[in-house]
């Protein structure tokens, strides 16, 4: 991994001095990756030297672009910092009666996004919810889908709708389109990442009619 890094640093620096192939604007991004594998190299002068090295070739890159460049390589530098890195179902999910008739007609759904240190963090994208059939003694514990829900958070609007600042998670309210005739439903979210890469997160929680 060491040379690898070094390579890329050695790369970046020849585009660099010699003013040709890679404009800054390509080359900072290139220049912050590698300085984050450097920082997860083991402890040793090498590191400590490339580092450095890495250091200041970003300073001397982002020195050479415009602001509004240097602002888009930032951007990219937080959102790989502090974008969403996991997700989890919480156990605020329960079985709901949104008609107020004493039946469950559908299920309220919390999903949590976590950055990569583990912390709560807003950000728009699309969530598929579904809810199986639970079953215990098998590997896969999802049986028969019962529901599946689409609800997309792709502007402020609806960040708004469905941000539940107490749980600092998206509470999705989901009605059944017919009863799934079981009591307990293993309830799965997929979050699909709107920056263009098709990562997706996962999460799942069994949740109990009654709780």
């Amino acid at each position: 991994m060491l040379l690898a890094v070094a390579a890329v640093c050695g790369w970046l620096a020849g585009c660099t001095s010699l003013g040709r192939s890679t404009p800054a604007e390509t080359a900072l991004p290139i220049a912050y990756e590698a300085r984050q594998a450097a920082a997860r190299l083991p402890e040793s002068p090498q590191k400590q030297d490339l580092a450095s090295r890495l250091d200041l070739l970003t300073q001397v890159l982002a020195g050479s672009q415009t602001p509004a460049t240097s602002h888009i390589a930032a951007a990219a530098q937080w959102y790989e910092l502090f974008g969403p890195k996991s997700c989890e179902v919480t156990n605020s999910t329960r079985f709901a009666d949104f008609d107020g008739d004493g039946t469950s007609d559908g299920l309220a759904v919390w999903v949590l996004l976590k950055d990569q240190f583990g912390d709560p963090v807003k950000a728009l994208g699309d969530f598929r919810i579904e809810a199986f059939q639970y079953v215990p003694r098998s590997l896969d514990k999802r049986g028969a889908q019962k529901c599946n829900w689409f609800v997309s958070v792709m502007s402020g609007e609806e960040a708004r709708k469905y941000y539940d600042a107490f749980d600092r998670s998206y509470r999705f309210p989901l009605k059944f389109a017919a009863a799934p005739g079981d009591d307990r439903l293993l309830v799965q979210a997929t979050y699909y990442l709107p920056d263009g890469t098709g990562r997706k997160l996962f999460a799942q929680r069994l949740v109990k009619a009654g709780e």
